[in-house]
């Protein structure tokens, strides 16, 4: 498995799939290098934000499990995960509190 693919066994099925994870997060060249400053000081969330449409919360935690290896260690189906993680996404409402938005929430992550 090299590190753009990830091998899980779905818990609906007994054999094995391959993900692009980075396929499925649709994402410009720019943002791929962004993403590798992520545990950097460098790494500027408000220009993330921009440059992913908006998408950090689904885009950067999707990343970062890829990174680790936790879709494969903790036999997390991708697509299900996408699902769940999108829906989180969608339920911040910027009108409800200001300061505590999905990119406060995605800068924590």
């Amino acid at each position: 498995v090299n590190k753009n693919n990830i091998e899980i066994k779905s818990s609906n099925s007994k054999r094995v799939s391959t993900v692009e994870v980075e396929d499925k997060l649709e994402i410009t060249a720019i943002a791929k290098t962004m993403l590798e400053k992520v545990n950097s000081l460098d790494f500027n969330i408000f220009n993330f934000k921009d440059e992913v449409e908006e998408r950090e919360v689904f885009v950067l935690s999707s990343h970062l499990l890829q990174k680790h290896g936790l879709f494969q260690s903790c036999k997390i189906d991708p697509d299900v995960y996408f699902r769940f993680i999108k829906r989180i996404q969608d339920y911040y409402n910027p009108s409800w509190i200001e300061y505590h938005n999905k990119t406060h929430g995605t800068d924590v992550c």
